[in-house]
């Protein structure tokens, strides 16, 4: 992908709090065992700049490890275009700075959901364990849950800010993780969590090979004026979340 101003800003943004935490970290330590106020702050100069470049091979290493998902949902999810779907794809949302979310509205206009994509293990059986937390083989990818329902309390709050519910109806927001390249149980995990007293999500993570069905299957009836409403949703999400540039 060619390269961007906007996506070197935030790489930038990514980098420097690493760099200004790790500065300050480092001239702290400096300070409290050298006494020396100047040497500290020259030493928190020099570790702030290294913190700054580890930030950034971060930031790269986190797009990076995700890009192929990205594009595979991206392909996955061409069919859905065909059927009046608006697709806002490779996008960010929240303070993060990372293109891997994608806002997805059907022709029906009845709910957006959310994609969030995520490396997986390849190969190694996508399920729920003992504890009831999402895995992958061994690795327990609760944190991953939790960003993608803080990413869906986002776009909750943009639509109730652009009063979109209240203007258009009832709207919800669906949770979806779909897997490439490992198998899921039944190809389709459904689970609820409790991100907060009185408030429940339901979280789906699919396979990659039904996801198409199994995102159709939210849609709802569909007509001339369902299909304007989810126009005018996916106008305000893509202004709100406009499309990412990548280097």
């Amino acid at each position: 992908m060619s390269g961007s101003i906007t996506a070197r800003a935030q790489r930038a943004a990514a980098a420097g709090g690493t760099g200004v935490f790790t500065g300050l970290v480092g001239a702290a330590a400096v300070g409290l065992f050298t006494g020396g106020t100047g040497w500290a702050l020259l030493a928190g100069t020099v570790t702030g700049l290294a913190g700054h470049q580890i930030g950034a091979q971060r930031w790269d290493r986190a797009v990076n490890a995700r890009a192929p998902q990205v594009e595979a949902t991206i392909h996955a999810l061409k069919p859905l275009a065909e059927d009046g779907w608006y697709l806002l794809t490779a996008r960010s949302v929240g303070r993060r700075n990372e293109p891997r979310y994608h806002l997805c509205i059907p022709p029906s206009a009845n709910i957006v959901l959310l994609l969030m994509d995520v490396p997986w293990r390849k190969g190694e059986l996508v399920h729920l364990n003992g504890y009831n937390q999402l895995a992958s083989g061994t690795e327990i990818h609760e944190l991953t849950v939790e960003a993608l329902l803080k990413a869906s309390d986002h776009v909750r709050r943009t639509l109730d800010k652009r009063k979109l519910r209240r203007r258009l109806g009832a709207l919800s927001v669906g949770q979806v993780l779909p897997v490439h390249n490992a198998p899921v149980l039944d190809e389709h995990l459904q689970f609820t969590r409790y991100p907060a007293p009185n408030e429940t999500r339901e979280v789906n993570v699919v396979s990659a090979r039904v996801l198409v069905e199994k995102m159709q299957s939210a849609s709802g009836s569909v007509d001339r004026r369902s299909r304007q409403r989810a126009g005018k949703i996916a106008e305000a999400l893509n202004e709100h979340y406009p499309e990412s540039q990548q280097t």
